[in-house]
């Protein structure tokens, strides 16, 4: 964990802190299966930098204040233990970076369902997280466009401008 006041290519400026979570690989590569079962951990993790690159209608994260004071009580903890070198503490550590992207997919998943900028934006980037979630399958076109209820031609068109390719190639 880096936590604010450490220069790591942010600056936030007055009053504001910036923490990076920086998960190891070997931490996801063990733990992917079950974050890729949270809900909104493809569309926070994957989608919503892809969204973010290209179109400004992207659904931020916004964390109520019960939702950011218990990630901040995580990180403070991290924070703590973050030099230790025990197994414990690594554990420990391991722990709570799962706990705090638990939050954060819950309180996306609670947001998108009471805040969609509009039906197609939410059906469209439920097609994008259905493609992350079902990689290792055949997905046809037929079924994306039943999902984001759009004509094929809309479709690919707003995945174009989204993602820059075309649904076959992403």
């Amino acid at each position: 964990i880096i936590p604010p006041g450490i220069l790591h290519g942010y600056d936030g400026g007055e009053g504001f802190g910036v923490y990076h979570l920086l998960l190891s690989p070997d931490f996801m590569r063990k733990n992917f299966t079950s974050l890729m079962r949270l809900n909104a951990f493809a569309t926070i993790f994957h989608i919503e930098p892809i969204l973010r690159e290209r179109v400004s209608d992207a659904l931020h994260l916004k964390l109520d204040k019960e939702e950011f004071q218990s990630v901040m009580e995580f990180l403070s903890r991290m924070e703590a233990i973050d030099q230790s070198n025990t197994v414990s503490d690594a554990i420990l550590s391991e722990a709570f970076a799962t706990v705090i992207l638990t939050i954060l997919c819950e309180s996306y998943t609670k947001q998108k369902s009471i805040r969609t900028s509009s039906d197609n934006d939410g059906n469209f980037i439920s097609t994008l997280s259905y493609i992350f979630n079902h990689y290792k399958e055949s997905i046809s076109l037929d079924t994306l466009l039943k999902m984001a209820k759009m004509s094929r031609t809309s479709y690919i068109e707003r995945f174009k401008r989204t993602t820059g390719m075309n649904p076959g190639e992403f």
